[in-house]
């Protein structure tokens, strides 16, 4: 899905140049799109960020990038305390609590963003 809207929002360039493209995940949950999906397949993106609403459930976010956060510059995605697979180089990630009808939550800077199609249809309205 990631890597379609990619070539869609490139014009059928394929997944050139994402260097200065931004990803965001709306109803981001505890982070698995924006930490394990977008940010590992495309460690060059110039950020990945989710978009929660709920608090308990962005605290969650939160703590999976702690716990898999090695450095700035490399992360490793762990599974369990004693099952690690190694390290892999992510995309800056950023979690935000809010919601995208809050006028403070600024989405405008996201070349690619991401929502569950029942979101879709408020964003419409």
């Amino acid at each position: 899905m990631i890597d379609k809207a990619i070539v869609l929002h490139n014009g059928g360039a394929g997944s050139d140049n994402i260097a200065e493209k931004t990803f965001t995940d709306v109803g981001s949950g505890t982070g698995r799109l924006v930490a394990i999906g977008a940010a590992e397949l495309h460690p060059n993106f110039k950020l990945c960020k989710g978009l929660e609403i709920l608090q308990g459930i962005h605290e969650n976010a939160v703590s999976n990038l702690e716990i898999c956060t090695k450095s700035d510059a490399t992360k490793s995605i762990s599974f369990g305390s004693d099952k690690e697979i190694g390290e892999l180089s992510l995309a800056p990630i950023e979690f935000l609590c809010g919601s995208f009808e809050d006028p403070y939550e600024y989405l405008g800077d996201s070349d690619l963003i991401e929502m569950m199609s029942s979101l879709s249809d408020d964003i419409g309205r």
